[in-house]
């Protein structure tokens, strides 16, 4: 079975070098198609002697790069393509690549799980874990200008392959996906997968109000689907609009937070970065309105405590820490402002044992 890797490139020349390196072990050849390029991308993947590289001319539209990037590949005989971008680095897999294909037989897709860096709220450095279908077999092709998805209703499978992802930390980049997320969103304003990707580009734009605005209509679209919780980005997208709201720390906001908190913690039962969320939100609740929140007060503790008790799971999408050394720092400072000191040095000693899990 013939394993090819495809991507499309514009002007990648800071992380080029180091993604091929990195997935030239694991593939038979590389596509890259360049949709553009003023550096010296072409250059760099043309020193690989895996890499085929294409052109092709920017039409405002991911899915048809990728596609034709999918055709390529097919064309040079792959079985399954692994879609890669240039500022994805494979690790080295725990499984054999070869065997992995050999025992999972066909019909299936496959994921990539990633680690992301990117910036929190206060410009420090998290890592979340997230998972996309990219390892696609022959046929599989992309929809959507913007933030693409493969179009594939069979099985999906975990893979080998994972890798780390250091492109969010190049905020350029959400300025430009506003056009082309304003544009989707005009061809297709009933899908709530656009709005999300709108609030999450706002909101590191440090647009919070009209990141709200889109958050709000995502919600809306979802709220009311048990199943549409069963998808990643449903949950990270509820997440993301709780923290807007609290940024946005009016009495209003706030109130809206506390009810969507409550109807929908069922669906986060075993997820950290909600409870994480929540000793946060607490906090700030209880003082926006002493009197009116002081109910709210042990939930604080009870928040923490319950991402300690999930713990950093090896099958859970979330952002790296909430269930050790994150949860330890703020349990920490929670001891510590009620005077409970030795409890709050049993948790920062915690915090600096498991913060090297990364």
């Amino acid at each position: 079975m013939k394993l090819n890797i495809a991507m499309i490139v514009k002007n990648e020349s800071r992380s080029l070098r180091k993604c091929l390196e990195a997935a030239a072990p694991y593939s038979d050849d590389i596509i890259v198609v360049d949709t553009g390029s003023t550096d010296d991308t072409c250059e760099i993947a043309g020193s690989f002697p895996q890499v085929k590289l294409y052109h092709f001319d920017w039409v405002d539209d991911f899915s048809a790069a990728r596609n034709f990037s999918l055709e390529r590949s097919e064309e040079n005989g792959a079985d399954y393509t692994l879609v890669l971008d240039a500022d994805e680095y494979l690790r080295r897999p725990k499984q054999d690549v070869r065997q992995f294909l050999k025992e999972a037989g066909s019909g299936w897709a496959g994921y990539l799980v990633r680690y992301d860096q990117f910036y929190n709220d206060d410009d420090q450095i998290d890592v979340s874990k997230t998972r996309t279908t990219r390892l696609l077999p022959r046929g599989v092709r992309y929809e959507g200008i913007i933030h693409e998805q493969p179009v594939f209703d069979g099985t999906r499978i975990y893979t080998p392959f994972v890798a780390d992802h250091d492109g969010y930390l190049d905020r350029s980049k959400g300025k430009r996906n506003l056009t082309y997320l304003e544009k989707a969103i005009e061809q297709t304003p009933d899908d709530p997968y656009l709005y999300y990707q709108m609030g999450v580009a706002l909101r590191s734009e440090k647009e919070t109000i009209r990141a709200s605005e889109y958050f709000g209509r995502f919600y809306d679209m979802i709220h009311d689907s048990p199943e549409a919780f069963t998808a990643d980005y449903v949950r990270d997208g509820v997440i993301r609009y709780l923290y807007t709201l609290t940024d946005l720390n009016s009495t209003e906001s706030l109130g809206t937070a506390l009810q969507i908190v409550k109807d929908t913690e069922k669906y986060f039962t075993d997820n950290t970065d909600f409870y994480f969320y929540c000793g946060i939100f607490y906090m700030k609740l209880v003082l926006s309105d002493t009197a009116k929140y002081i109910s709210y007060l042990p939930l604080i503790e009870k928040s923490y405590q319950k991402c300690l008790d999930i713990g950093e799971r090896d099958d859970a999408m979330t952002v790296k820490g909430t269930g050790s050394f994150k949860a330890y720092h703020n349990l920490g400072l929670w001891y510590q402002l009620n005077g409970q000191e030795d409890k709050a040095q049993e948790c920062f000693d915690k915090e600096k044992s498991t913060s090297g899990i990364l």
